[in-house]
């Protein structure tokens, strides 16, 4: 056999094994090459040939697999839905204790400034008060609350400004300036605060007039209920000069009270263990007065909600007949009442403000901030019941600004 001996050689012996077609498609499909065999049309004589790759089309997605991908996609969310909802209302909740702190130290600040608490509402000037609790004149005759005398301490001085000073609450020209929603006063959680309060959706608040921006938060009155005549549900001894919230406040002061309210060092048990402020809930329809910053009394404030007297003690009381709202016999009819004795229960007897308890959309407790301008949750199981003169409840103690009675913070729990 001949070999090469040069590249020359080695070259030529190339060339000529290509000549060949076996050869010659060998290398120009070095994978798909098969040696097919056919009859050229000349001579009949077999000869290889690339083999056609099969063409399938692509195959698609069947009904039964498109389903478990469906139910593993609505497994996924099942799972995860719960664990997004408790981050988001985990953020709800630390805005919520951030607003109430912030609300605190701007009550501290215009203690510092006035050298006194903002009083929890104010009358305008000559006017002593309602003679009983059917007597609706009042509602014409509030000049301002704790949270329009705080404006210029959050940064809503503008807001402030608006107020028409020489003229009551519910007069038209300071409709604009309590219609203002302010982030500061509402808790995330509360999901009815971006319905407003309207006086005309009920037949006994009609001059109150509409757009009452809503509030979240509510200053600590009195353990006794926010009245200036003889109640019925008054202790015969503590009623003085025929002034029941007087003599409520005399005895069980909280912090701002009906007109009035104290100073730094007249809270004796401590402004770390007194409450300045609670959360409140917003009214559950625009008939529900609950929940507005700018009306004064229950709206705004807590009356009557410890456990030494009535029937609307403790944090989210479930009582059926507990706030004493003006038009709650209309938030009944409308929402029916196991709803709102499920939601937020009032009492139908068309009294307006006298009695309030806090109440949050949290589950579980409400925040409250003490008079030191610190932030704390407080449960719903917290000790309220029982409650006597001598040895308050632990949420009486709390309410109170000067019983004598120590507690300890751990007690908050």
């Amino acid at each position: 056999m001949h070999r090469p001996n040069s590249i020359r050689d080695l070259r030529g012996a190339r060339l000529l094994r290509l000549m060949n077609p076996d050869d010659l498609r060998r290398e120009r499909f070095p994978s798909d090459w098969t040696p097919a065999r056919h009859t050229t049309p000349q001579n009949n004589v077999p000869c290889a040939q690339p083999r056609d790759r099969p063409s399938t089309p692509p195959r698609g997605v069947t009904l039964v697999e498109l389903l478990v991908v469906i139910a593993i996609i609505a497994v996924l969310i099942a799972l995860l839905l719960p664990a997004v909802q408790t981050v988001r209302e985990s953020a709800r909740r630390a805005s919520c204790r951030n607003n109430i702190k912030q609300l605190a130290l701007a009550v501290i600040h215009y203690e510092h400034r006035q050298k006194s608490f903002p009083a929890a509402f104010r009358y305008t000037s000559g006017y002593t008060g309602p003679t009983g609790p059917l007597d609706y004149s009042e509602l014409t005759r509030f000049a301002s609350t704790w949270v329009v005398d705080i404006l210029p301490f959050i940064e809503q001085q503008t807001t402030k400004d608006q107020f028409n000073a020489l003229a009551p609450l519910s007069d038209p020209t300071n409709q604009n300036a309590r219609a203002t929603n302010i982030n500061t006063l509402r808790c995330p959680s509360d999901s009815k605060g971006s319905v407003p309060f309207d006086g005309s959706a009920g037949p006994l608040t009609q001059v109150l007039g509409d757009r009452w921006a809503r509030g979240n938060y509510a200053a600590n009155g009195s353990l006794g209920p926010c009245v200036s005549y003889p109640n019925p549900f008054d202790r015969t001894d503590d009623i003085a000069a025929g002034k029941a919230s007087d003599a409520w406040w005399v005895k069980y002061p909280g912090v701002m009270g009906p007109g009035r309210s104290l100073r730094h060092q007249q809270i004796t048990d401590g402004t770390t263990k007194t409450i300045v402020l609670a959360e409140c809930r917003a009214g559950l329809t625009n008939a529900d007065e609950r929940g507005v910053w700018a009306l004064p009394k229950g709206p705004s404030s807590l009356w009557w909600h410890g456990g030494l007297s009535g029937d609307d003690f403790g944090p989210n009381c479930a009582i059926p007949l507990a706030d004493d709202t003006i038009n709650c016999d209309v938030v009944r009819a409308s929402l029916g009442d196991t709803a709102v004795e499920r939601e937020m229960p009032c009492w139908p007897g068309s009294v307006y403000g006298r009695q309030q308890t806090a109440r949050s959309a949290h589950a579980g407790g409400v925040f409250v901030a003490m008079a030191d301008g610190s932030a704390h949750w407080i449960s719903d199981s917290i000790q309220s019941k029982p409650s006597a003169d001598d040895n308050l409840s632990v949420w009486d103690r709390l309410l109170v600004s000067r019983d004598g009675q120590a507690i300890s913070t751990d007690a908050l729990q």
